[in-house]
C-alpha cells in the first residue's frame, strides 16, 4: 500500500524531478549551512523528511536533531519519517531542556538567582506573604520543567527555560558539549524561533563550525509566514554569508485561481500551481456591514471554515467569553494559549474530562461507561448514574466547572486525584486567585470551549489556521474594531502613514490566511454602517482590491442589500 504522506492536494509529491531536494542534497554534500524558504503549500515538511531520509540512508552514522515549533509538527515529521534511528525530534522547549536538564548544578545557580531578584521586588512592594513563600525556597530537589512555574520548588516553565539557555550559552564548555551531539541541525518553520535565544544560538554555532567544520545547520520554512511577534522573521543573509539561500516556489494545495491571487500579496516569491486536479471556486472580496453570518442567508456558505482575527469574537459566539476574560487576563498571548490548551486546566479538561462529555450529549455512552470506578454494577445502577449524568449536563448552564466536576466525581466516573494535583500546582505557583477565578467559570463556557478546540465548529482565528489547509476559507476583516497590531483599513488603502512594521505584520497575517485555501476563498471586509452608505467608499475599496489582486479577485458590494 502507497504511503499516502508522498501526496499533497491530491499530487503525488515524487512524481517529478524534485529540483530543490536536489540542490539542497548537494550543500549538504559540500557541507554547507542552507536555508529554504518555501511558500505556503510548497511541501516544505515533504521536503524536509527526504533530506533527513537521505542523511540517514547514506550516511547512518550520523545524528540528526530536528527542532520545531510546535507539538503537532513533531509529531507528523515523526509519523511520515521512515525510521527515527540517530534522529531526534521535538519542540524548541523540549530541546533546551534536553540540553540543560543535566546540568543541576548551574540550573540552581541561575534559579536561586530569579529567587533573589523576586525576594527583592516582593520587599520593594511590601508583599510580606509571598516574601515569607520566597524566602524559605526550598531547592534541594532537582530542577524540573512544566507547563507552570512555581521557582521556590525548583520548577520552570517555557519564557524562564528561554532566559536560562540564553545564560548557558555564554559559556564555551556547555556550547561545544551541545553542538557536538549532532552532525546536523535542522530548525523547521525558523520564522517562528524565538528571537530571544536564535540570534546567541546561531552566533555560537558559527564559532563552533569554524572549528568544527562537518557540522550542518539547515532551516527550513518562510519568512512571510511569521505571524508571531517573539519570532524572528526574516534572517539577514548579508552577514550570515555561512548560508546556501534557495526558494521553493511549487504550490500542490491550491488551485490556480487561489495561487494567482495570493501571488499578488508578496513580491519574493510567484508560487507555480502544481495541483492540476483542484477545481477553481470562488475568488471573491465582499464589501459589507456585517460579519459573515449574514452570508448564509443568501449564499451557500455553510461549507466554509470562518476566520476572525481574534479568539474573542470566537469565543462570543461559541459561547466561552468568560474563559477567554480570565485567560487574557492573565496570559498575554491568550490565543495561542486557546488554540492549543496549552495551560494545566484547560489541557485536563480537554484531555480527561469533555471528551466524555461530548460522546455522552451524541448517544456514545460508552466512553463514559468505561470510565466508571466499580468492581461491582448492574444494568440498574448503570441507568442511574446516565439519569444522573443527565441531570449533570442538562443543568450545565446553572453549575460552576468546580461543581460540574464535584457532581462526576461523586458518581466515581472520573478520578479527583488528578484534578487534587492540578489545584495544587496553581497553588504552589502562587495562582490562587487565578485558580478561583477559572473554577467560577459556567461548565457549559468549558464544553463550547472543547468544541472549539477540538475542531467540533466551523471556526478558527486568523493565527490558529497557520499549518493547515481547507478546501474554502472565509475570512472576516472588520474595519469596525481597533487593532494596534494590524491595521488591514491602512494596508488595503496603501495609507502612508501606516508604519511599516504594522504594514509587514497585517501583511503577513493577510498571506498566512489567504493561503489556507484550497478551491474558494472569501474576503468579507465588514465596514461602519455610516461607510458602508457612502458610494465613493465602496468605490475606492474597489480600486483598491483591484490595484491589489488585478483581476483575480472578484469585488461585491453587499453593503446596499443590507
Amino acid at each position: 500500500m502507497e504511503n499516502p504522506n508522498l501526496y499533497k492536494g491530491g499530487i503525488r509529491l515524487d512524481s517529478e524531478i524534485d529540483v530543490t531536494f536536489n540542490i539542497l542534497k548537494e550543500y549538504i554534500d559540500n557541507n554547507n549551512n542552507f536555508c529554504l524558504d518555501a511558500g505556503a503549500g510548497s511541501g516544505k515538511t515533504h521536503t524536509l523528511i527526504k533530506v533527513i531520509n537521505y542523511i540517514r540512508e547514506s550516511l547512518p552514522e550520523k545524528k540528526i536533531v530536528c527542532i520545531t515549533y510546535t507539538n503537532n509538527a513533531k509529531n507528523e515529521i515523526l509519523e511520515r519519517l521512515s525510521s527515527t534511528n540517530n534522529v531526534s525530534v521535538s519542540t524548541i522547549h523540549d530541546f533546551i531542556w534536553k540540553n540543560i536538564g543535566k546540568f543541576q548544578f548551574s540550573l540552581r545557580i541561575e534559579v536561586n538567582k530569579m529567587i533573589e531578584e523576586k525576594i527583592e521586588k516582593f520587599k520593594l512592594e511590601g508583599d510580606a506573604e509571598r516574601l515569607e513563600k520566597y524566602q524559605s525556597s526550598d531547592l534541594s530537589s532537582p530542577i524540573v520543567y512544566r507547563n507552570y512555574e512555581s521557582l521556590r520548588k525548583g520548577i520552570i516553565s517555557h519564557d524562564t527555560l528561554l532566559k536560562i539557555f540564553k545564560s548557558f550559552l555564554d559559556n564555551e564548555i556547555f556550547c561545544n558539549i551541545m553542538f557536538s551531539s549532532f552532525d546536523y541541525i535542522f530548525i523547521d518553520e525558523y520564522q517562528d524561533t524565538d528571537k530571544l535565544v536564535f540570534y546567541d544560538f546561531l552566533d555560537k554555532f558559527n564559532q563552533y563550525k569554524t572549528n568544527n567544520c562537518n557540522i550542518i545547520m539547515g532551516l527550513f520554512g518562510d519568512f512571510m509566514q511569521n505571524i508571531y511577534e517573539d519570532g524572528i522573521g526574516q534572517i539577514d543573509f548579508v552577514h550570515q554569508n555561512d548560508f546556501k539561500y534557495i526558494k521553493k516556489e511549487e504550490n500542490y494545495r491550491s488551485c490556480e485561481n487561489i495561487i494567482k491571487a495570493n501571488n499578488c500579496l508578496r513580491d519574493d516569491l510567484k508560487q507555480v500551481c502544481k495541483n492540476k486536479f483542484e477545481e477553481n471556486g470562488k475568488i471573491i472580496f465582499v464589501y459589507n456591514q456585517s460579519s459573515d453570518l449574514f452570508l448564509n442567508n443568501d449564499l451557500d456558505y455553510c461549507n466554509y471554515i470562518r476566520l476572525h482575527l481574534s479568539h474573542r469574537v470566537i469565543a462570543d459566539e461559541v459561547g466561552f467569553s468568560n474563559i477567554y476574560k480570565v485567560y487574557s487576563n492573565k496570559y498575554k498571548d491568550v490565543s495561542t494559549i486557546l488554540k492549543n490548551a496549552d495551560e494545566r486546566f484547560l489541557k485536563y479538561i480537554c484531555r480527561d474530562v469533555m471528551p466524555s462529555i461530548y460522546d455522552f450529549n451524541n448517544d456514545l455512552s460508552n466512553t463514559i461507561i468505561k470510565n466508571i470506578n466499580m468492581s461491582f454494577i448492574t444494568f440498574q445502577t448503570l441507568n442511574e448514574i446516565k439519569q444522573k449524568i443527565d441531570d449533570i449536563v442538562d443543568n450545565m448552564n446553572s453549575l460552576s466547572i468546580s461543581d460540574f466536576l464535584n457532581s462526576l466525581f461523586e458518581l466515581n466516573i472520573f478520578s479527583c486525584s488528578h484534578y487534587k494535583q492540578i489545584c495544587q500546582s496553581y497553588i504552589d505557583s502562587d495562582d490562587d486567585e487565578f485558580l478561583k477565578d477559572i473554577l467560577n467559570i459556567s461548565s457549559v463556557e468549558f464544553y463550547n470551549y472543547y468544541c472549539q478546540f477540538s475542531s467540533k465548529t466551523m471556526l478558527e482565528t486568523m493565527h490558529g489556521t497557520k499549518g493547515n489547509e481547507f478546501e474554502n476559507v472565509l475570512i472576516n476583516i472588520s474595519e469596525t474594531i481597533p487593532w494596534t497590531m494590524y491595521n488591514f483599513s491602512k494596508l488595503l488603502k496603501k495609507d502612508n502613514a501606516l508604519k511599516d512594521s504594522v504594514r509587514q505584520r497585517t501583511l503577513k497575517l493577510l498571506y498566512v490566511s489567504c493561503t489556507r485555501a484550497k478551491k474558494s476563498l472569501v474576503i468579507n471586509y465588514i465596514v461602519d454602517k455610516k461607510e458602508s452608505k457612502n458610494d465613493l467608499s465602496a468605490l475606492l475599496m474597489k480600486n483598491n482590491v483591484e490595484r491589489i489582486w488585478n483581476d483575480n479577485i472578484e469585488f461585491i458590494n453587499k453593503t446596499n442589500d443590507n
